[in-house]
């Protein structure tokens, strides 16, 4: 029986964070056997049970979900959306807005670690990320009601295939 993309995906992404592990650090640009890290180094999907999209509550801590990002934020890569195979999305911020991923990683398979809750988006912020998004004035006019949505927090993102594009910078 042939093993089925995810399998292969956790595979690899196992064996990249087994191998940080055992060395005591990730290769220095938190690249290796084709995944890249953005994010928290050292952790670890082997101590955080993988939830499927469709079964998150929005109350799960330290857990994985992994998908296809669908979608990033065209101004600096600082959110993304991660689709599953079933076509289920969520929407995904990074914790205390301390990484960033590389703007061209839409159709790239993902692999998150993190937290799933359950917020309240105001109008102002649906507007701003419309606008990150790169939709028209008449879409973004259209956004008139906050929206309560499940969304993830992730702390380390590992994303799967080459010419990824370095992210934004970051100025702290």
């Amino acid at each position: 029986m042939r093993p089925s993309t995810v399998t292969l995906a956790r595979l690899a992404l196992s064996a990249t964070l087994g191998a940080a592990l055992l060395g005591g650090c990730a290769a220095k640009d938190g690249a290796h056997d084709g995944w890249t890290r953005f994010g928290a180094a050292g952790a670890s999907s082997e101590h955080s049970p993988t939830v499927a999209l469709g079964s998150l509550r929005g109350d799960e801590r330290s857990i994985a979900i992994e998908g296809t990002i669908e979608e990033v934020c065209l101004v600096k890569g600082c959110w993304i959306v991660l689709r599953d195979d079933a076509g289920r999305q969520v929407f995904v911020r990074f914790r205390d807005y301390g990484f960033f991923v590389p703007r061209n990683a839409a159709g790239h398979r993902a692999v998150l670690l993190g937290d799933a809750r359950v917020v309240t988006v105001s109008v102002d912020q649906l507007r701003h990320f419309a606008e990150d998004a790169g939709r028209s004035p008449t879409e973004i006019a259209a956004i008139t009601q906050p929206e309560q949505r499940l969304e993830f927090l992730a702390d380390t993102v590992w994303i799967e295939g080459a010419g990824l594009e370095p992210p934004y910078p970051q100025r702290r």
